[in-house]
């Protein structure tokens, strides 16, 4: 099957931001086992923001088993994210498994291969449905998405977006859209760049999050208890340590996401090990200190970029010796965060 590119396909491309020069970029620190592993370039502060655009489609069909566009037979590459190799090679259309849809309404593409994990949904997912509502020309919008969460429900109501109807897709199906409308948030484009118009679609979530009134600025402990990838062998004996030194712990998927915006609102430092939580740092005061524990198996660098989006301060340190799976269990070593987090607090408080 031919390929098509989203320019080529698209009847119209609105801009959302435009590259520009960053006059005050973020600080980022990467201790010395992080500067030495192959991958440190890709945590470095950038100086220029990345560009996104809107792409207004018509006639294209959508296999929402591997979430992948094509038109007139032919497959829109750049609308992959995680979708694997074989079964995109494999993509053909499927006349027995085609859903025609009603062509007076334009149907918002607000699924990816990993949108039901709250990063993806934050950062990827919510601010490409962000968008469209507010450039929005009075046409009738509608997503096309996964079967919706609670809590993704709730961050449309946050943002007033609750009204929108949904299109809740069978991964079985192909769905023909005579209007349809892609996005550079939904394809993992801006995951590794810096990004003001990810950030300006959270901080417009925020801004209608009520402040609490009471929280007054805070350490944070993000913990991982309630996941299983990528655990944390000696996450008890850190909370212990955190706690001892004042850090709160929070556990994101306890709360529901107003209350994590006003947790990371209130928070001067946040110290985490590599999980989906940090994508709250978006909801930071600039400046704010993101100290992340990255495991050595894998040095994702997706919450630098955020930390930089956000213009906050990243301190990043490597831990393990990079043998476990990619979501197996990893240690840090204890006195040394203790030592970092001990240091950070008498700085900041």
């Amino acid at each position: 099957m031919n390929e098509i590119s989203l320019k080529e396909a698209a009847s119209e491309i609105i801009p959302i931001e435009e590259e520009m020069s960053i006059s005050n970029p973020s600080t980022v620190r990467l201790f010395d086992d992080l500067n030495d592993v192959p991958t440190a370039a890709w945590f470095e502060a950038r100086n220029r923001t990345h560009p996104s655009n809107l792409y207004q489609l018509s006639d294209v069909v959508y296999d929402a088993s591997i979430r992948v566009l094509m038109k007139d037979g032919r497959r829109l590459p750049e609308s992959r994210n995680m979708t694997p190799p074989e079964a995109y090679d494999n993509l053909r259309l499927d006349p027995a498994r085609i859903v025609k849809l009603d062509g007076s309404k334009r149907y918002v593409i607000a699924t990816n291969m990993a949108s039901t994990n709250y990063y993806h949904w934050m950062v990827q997912i919510l601010p490409g449905i962000d968008w469209a509502a507010r450039t929005n020309r009075g046409e009738r919008l509608r997503l096309a998405a996964n079967p919706m969460l609670n809590w993704q429900r709730e961050s449309l109501q946050i943002l007033g977006l609750q009204d929108i109807p949904i299109l809740e897709l069978d991964v079985g199906k192909q769905y023909a859209f005579r209007r349809a409308q892609f996005n550079d948030f939904v394809r993992g484009e801006l995951t590794y760049a810096v990004s003001n118009a990810v950030v300006l679609a959270l901080r417009r979530l925020a801004a209608r999050v009520p402040n609490d009134g009471t929280k007054r600025p805070e350490a944070i402990y993000v913990a991982r208890t309630d996941s299983q990838y990528r655990p944390l062998g000696n996450e008890a004996q850190l909370i212990a340590i955190m706690e001892r030194l004042g850090v709160h712990t929070i556990v994101p998927g306890a709360h529901s996401v107003a209350e994590q915006v006003q947790h990371f609102r209130a928070a001067r430092l946040v110290v985490a090990p590599h999980g989906a939580g940090l994508s709250n740092i978006a909801f930071c005061e600039p400046g704010t200190l993101i100290y992340e524990l990255l495991p050595r198996h894998y040095p994702n660098a997706c919450f630098d970029f955020l930390a930089q989006s956000s213009r906050l301060t990243y301190w990043c340190e490597m831990f393990g010796d990079g043998t476990a799976p990619a979501d197996g269990v990893w240690h840090v070593d204890l006195e040394r965060v203790a030592r970092t987090v001990g240091s950070s607090i008498s700085h900041i408080f």
